[in-house]
């Protein structure tokens, strides 16, 4: 099957994800995609805030001044908080006296349950026999018998004595049946029923047949089985043994029947009757009756009123409570002009992300699931300190930048600012406040352990902006606590969610490197640094030294210097594979390049670019990283090795390409530092006198040399950018390498009894970058070090074995390298 027709289609598609030509198709792929998605997330708008505000009403809220005179169409009533009517309920509950229904037989009967059980005692005492001998206890086993069928525990030996006289125990019965047709039709009540009483009163009714109303006493006065005791002991005979009076009270306990009951299913009806009575309405306005006047404050008794006038017209009809057509197009146009906006800053101002798909769809992703949630939110009426504000602030300022993140912010509250649910100032303020903090805040965290200054930072931000709105008169006391309340809430979850989940998920997708991996792969423990310092310690020390000279200059020139730190460790970590073929990492003795050609040589080279990157890859480190490891040499010749081809082959057909790295030259101001950087920290090292003069004129001539072979012609650095960064160069190298003071002679060591390289590296470092800087006078024409091995006498008695040799520019890349 042809598909040749789908070529023309997969190219444009492919002009999505990249910088388009001057194809028109390529042009409309390009910037069609990003208009498409401006317009979808527009579209959606209407959906998320479908609740359409009176036109008349738009904008109003507490603390405003009228503009117009707003007069009532139809008559509707206003009605009551929750609150005023729960409260109010309540009230009404509380006034309702429950009715206890009196028993006036209830002390007869629990005479009569008394009567019996004395009487079964009398059986049981008449069957005991007396002991044979005086000092021997009598069988009470029938009494315990007795008692436990009453459900009374089994009293002392002494109690039961007394229970045999007979005398004692019909004492006892008189006493207990008085107490119980005394009091009891006086009316006692359970405490169980008395806890179900709110009300001050109670109402006593009698039986049918009774004579009189319904008695209305406190709840105060009504008497417990625990009151029915009190009295009964009270009025006990007097000089009854305390014994007796024990039994007395337990007898009086169980067999007692409380006389007054509570109606409960008459109470509970009676209750829903008064909450059911109570008016909902605060207030009536009726037609033509003037709601709120022009230029007066608008309180909280205003407001009730217009929202309610807003509901009594959509119910009759008179508004659309849904979205509409031509309000429909006026949300979508009104988020079409803000984020169309938003679009064209980010073609103007911010190409690298416009241009890059991935990253343009997750910032509108991101508004998306912003304003969605604003939406649920303000279809459910909660605080507009949960609008998840803090969690887009954060992830846009940790993958691209704070400012853009703080624009984000604003992109987002004027979208609000144009909903009814959040209209006003009070939302899009909390909605700027809090997540410009979070934008700004990150700033200051650098590591994810640091999360709880986030959300103590964004929780602050609603607090001030809560006091804020009270202070102006636009927010109440409890609203303030609500959106603290709310805001901590939504902090907490933001920064978990944004920081612990969301962060990796979106620097995977966009293919960007945040502040918080860099500082992760910063850490010098990582087993590709470790490897790097155990392997090829010298590469290693230069890898550190090079990383603070290029922070200093990027400080200087306001670049992003903590990637530059990192690339820098990074950006030789290829000399792993063979690191005896440089320098810095090579012993006293032969070096291994005398043993190959200069075709060789320059490969083995070149090629620790190309295995840094594998390595790179194997340790799954940002693109951004191993930029660092390609272009920190540009396209430049390894002059030396190229020099000594021709000498050997002046008529041979060289190939130029073979002696150059294969790039690509800087790309940004943060690799061309790098290289840089690398070029000064292997020179400086080679200086015989590093004065600040010598420092000075080495670096000039090490970036005029890079200029000249155009390897700074991709990047952003300008004339201005250089010279802060030669002079940070200077700055940082004439303090490592200051004047030192010699010692006396005799008094310790002096740099002048210390073996120097002489002038044989600052001869290396012109034979690879072109002429030598004019540096000494003594920087004479002597053979090239690699023709001076050196050597030392060996015993014949000793083994001969041959050993690298420290060579100042063979396995040496170029002079800008170590």
């Amino acid at each position: 099957m042809d598909l040749r027709f789908l070529k023309p289609v997969r190219q444009s598609l492919r002009a999505v994800d990249r910088r388009p030509g001057t194809e028109w198709r390529d042009l409309a792929t390009h910037h069609g995609f990003r208009a498409a998605t401006i317009l979808v997330v527009a579209l959606l708008l209407p959906i998320f805030f479908p609740r359409e505000s009176l036109p008349e009403l738009d904008g109003l809220e507490l603390g405003m001044l009228a503009p117009r005179d707003i007069v009532a169409r139809v008559p509707f009533s206003v009605p009551k908080s929750e609150e005023q009517l729960e409260a109010e309920r309540r009230n009404a509950e509380g006034r309702i006296a429950p009715i206890f229904s009196l028993d006036p037989t209830a002390g007869d009967s629990a005479a009569e349950n008394a009567h019996a059980f004395f009487v079964r005692l009398g059986e049981a005492a008449a069957s005991i026999e007396a002991p044979e001998d005086e000092d021997d206890t009598p069988d009470y086993s029938l009494f315990s018998e007795v008692l436990g069928e009453a459900g009374i525990q089994a009293p002392l030996p002494q109690q039961l004595a007394l229970l045999a006289d007979s005398v004692e125990r019909e004492l006892l019965h008189r006493t207990i049946e008085t107490a119980y047709r005394e009091l009891l039709p006086e009316g006692v009540a359970p405490s169980s029923d008395l806890e179900e009483v709110f009300s001050r009163n109670v109402i006593i009714r009698g039986p049918p047949t009774a004579e009189g109303r319904d008695e209305v006493m406190p709840r105060d006065s009504v008497r417990t089985v625990g009151d029915f005791v009190e009295t009964a002991l009270e009025n006990a005979p007097r000089g009854v043994s305390a014994t007796a009076l024990q039994i007395y009270q337990t007898f009086l306990v169980s067999f007692v029947e409380p006389s007054l009951r509570l109606d409960a299913d008459l109470y509970r009806q009676a209750r829903e009757e008064a909450r059911s009575a109570v008016e909902t309405a605060a207030g009536y306005v009726l037609e033509g009756e003037q709601i709120v006047e022009a230029r007066r404050p608008i309180g909280t008794a205003e407001l009730e009123k217009l929202r309610a006038y807003e509901a009594k017209l959509i119910e009759e009809g008179l508004a659309e409570p849904g979205t509409g057509l031509w309000r429909g197009l006026g949300v979508t146009l009104f988020g079409l002009v803000l984020l169309g906006l938003f679009g064209w800053l980010l073609y103007l101002f911010r190409t690298d992300i416009y241009e890059d798909a991935r990253s343009f769809s997750l910032l509108f992703l991101l508004l998306v699931l912003v304003l969605g949630a604003a939406g649920l939110i303000a279809g459910t009426g909660a605080s507009a300190a949960l609008v998840p504000v803090a969690f887009a602030a954060l992830l846009v300022a940790a993958l691209f930048d704070s400012v853009l993140a703080v624009v984000v912010i604003m992109v987002i509250a004027a979208i609000l600012m144009g909903q009814p649910a959040f209209e006003g100032v009070n939302a899009p303020f909390v909605t700027i406040v809090a997540g410009a903090t979070a934008a700004l805040g990150i700033r200051e965290v650098r590591r994810r352990s640091q999360s709880w200054l986030l959300i103590a930072l964004i929780t602050g931000a609603y607090t001030i902006a809560g006091l804020a709105l009270l202070l102006l008169g636009r927010l109440e006391v409890l609203g303030v606590f609500r959106t603290i309340l709310w805001g901590g809430v939504n902090a907490t979850l933001s920064t978990a969610l944004a920081m612990g989940a969301a962060l990796p998920v979106a620097e995977a997708f966009t293919r960007r490197t945040t502040s918080q991996t860099l500082l992760e792969l910063a850490d010098l423990n990582r087993p590709l640094l470790r490897r790097l310092s155990r392997e090829a310690p010298g590469t290693y020390s230069h890898s550190i030294n090079v990383a603070n000279l290029a922070e200093a200059a990027s400080i200087a020139i306001g670049a992003d210097a903590l990637l530059v730190r990192v690339g820098t460790y990074y950006h030789d970590v290829g000399k792993i594979v063979r690191p005896q073929y440089f320098i810095e990492n090579q012993p006293l003795g032969l070096n291994p390049h005398d043993r190959l050609t200069p075709q060789q040589s320059a490969e083995v080279l070149r090629d620790h670019v190309r295995e840094g990157l594998q390595l790179a890859d194997e340790a799954k480190l940002p693109d951004v990283i191993k930029d660092f490891i390609r272009e920190h040499h540009g396209s430049q010749k390894i002059s030396y090795f190229l020099a000594k081809a021709q000498e050997l082959e002046p008529d041979g057909d060289l190939d130029i390409n073979d002696f150059c790295y294969p790039g690509p030259k800087p790309q940004s101001r943060e690799t061309a530092v790098v290289m840089l950087a690398d070029a000064v920290e292997s020179a400086a090292r080679t200086l015989r006198d590093p004065s600040p003069e010598r420092i000075r004129a080495l670096i000039d001539r090490l970036v005029e040399v890079r200029i000249d072979e155009d390897q700074l012609d991709e990047c952003l650095l300008t004339l201005r950018d250089l010279d802060a960064v030669k002079s940070a160069f200077a700055h940082v190298l004439t303090g490592l390498y200051h004047q030192r003071i010699d010692y006396p002679s005799g008094a310790g060591p002096t740099l002048e009894a210390r073996p120097t390289p002489e002038s044989e590296m600052e001869k290396a470092f012109a034979s690879d970058t072109g002429p030598a800087p004019s540096l000494d006078e003594d920087l004479a024409q002597r053979p090239p070090p690699h023709a001076r091995p050196a050597r030392r006498e060996v015993p014949d008695d000793e083994p001969v074995t041959e050993q690298p040799s420290l060579h100042p520019l063979l396995g040496h890349e170029t002079r800008g390298d170590s």
